[in-house]
């Protein structure tokens, strides 16, 4: 009679196993029409940094599971190098380095962990992001289009303050940099 829960046990377990989503691997290759940038804003006036692609270490094996509407990811890595990052003038862009701590912390990391589906082209993405160091996650609302290319486009709005950087001080304080900076992304892809 001792065997009885053993097996049951058992074949529980194993139906559980051969139900699991597959997991399956696609390569991926962001495309030369992708775009990303950073936006924020002064006491005094607005800035822009746009990320050139070609700076972008790509990711190309990704490998993801499906179970209904939600695919996870893993491996789903962008390794975006600050040095990409153009903020429109030689003085920004060294403030900008300086603010990252470039030198320590040479890449900005964003993983996309999850992707929520809806009935329409709009989704929910889960991505960590990682600067100067330190990881935080968020959730976005995402758009997807398949044609004539595969494209995810977006926006984020985040808080330096969640990752501990100091804006630079300009102007002994008369120039501050608010917190919120906007992250804007139409990544186009070859899957």
């Amino acid at each position: 009679m001792s065997r009885y829960p053993l097996i049951l046990f058992l074949l529980i377990f194993g139906l559980y196993g051969w139900s699991q989503p597959e997991i399956l691997s696609k390569k991926v290759q962001l495309l030369a029409s992708s775009e990303l940038s950073i936006k924020g804003d002064t006491n005094i006036s607005a800035f822009g940094c746009d990320f050139n692609i070609d700076f972008l270490e790509e990711f190309t094996d990704v490998n993801y599971q499906r179970n209904k509407n939600r695919i996870t990811f893993t491996n789903a890595v962008l390794f975006l190098q600050n040095r990409g990052f153009d903020c429109g003038s030689r003085g920004i862009n060294k403030d900008f380095h300086e603010m990252l701590n470039t030198k320590d912390y040479p890449n900005i990391t964003l993983e996309l962990t999850d992707v929520i589906l809806n009935e329409s082209k709009n989704a929910i993405a889960i991505v960590l992001i990682t600067i100067s160091g330190i990881q935080r996650g968020y959730s976005l609302p995402i758009q997807i289009y398949s044609s004539p290319s595969n494209r995810f486009v977006g926006s984020l709005k985040l808080n330096i303050n969640d990752f501990k950087l100091e804006p630079p001080s300009k102007l002994f304080g008369l120039i501050e940099i608010k917190d919120e900076i906007d992250i804007n992304f139409d990544l186009v892809a070859e899957l």
